[in-house]
């Protein structure tokens, strides 16, 4: 009993971040609606891997991915010491 009782806190608490993480994904979408020209917020860590990927026009997102990744690769290289 006390398994499920962990699995059910487990999923709760899973569904729960989610939620959050939904929120925080609309308040950002509904921020961002009121810049003009701006068709996507995306958020990396370091490494720019998307962390959160938030797209005001749903076509805009295939369009900015390889410009994306090359500005990102260039302010990489940039920031890079060596």
């Amino acid at each position: 009993m006390k398994i499920f009782n962990e699995l059910f806190q487990d999923i709760a608490w899973s569904d729960q971040k989610m939620n959050n993480f939904q929120k925080l994904q609309q308040h950002v979408i509904e921020l961002a609606s009121h810049v003009d020209q701006l068709h996507e917020v995306i958020f990396t860590d370091l490494d720019g891997v998307p962390i959160l990927r938030c797209s005001i026009d749903n076509s805009a997102e295939m369009s900015i991915k390889t410009q994306f990744l090359a500005s990102k690769a260039l302010s990489t290289e940039k920031g890079t010491v060596h």
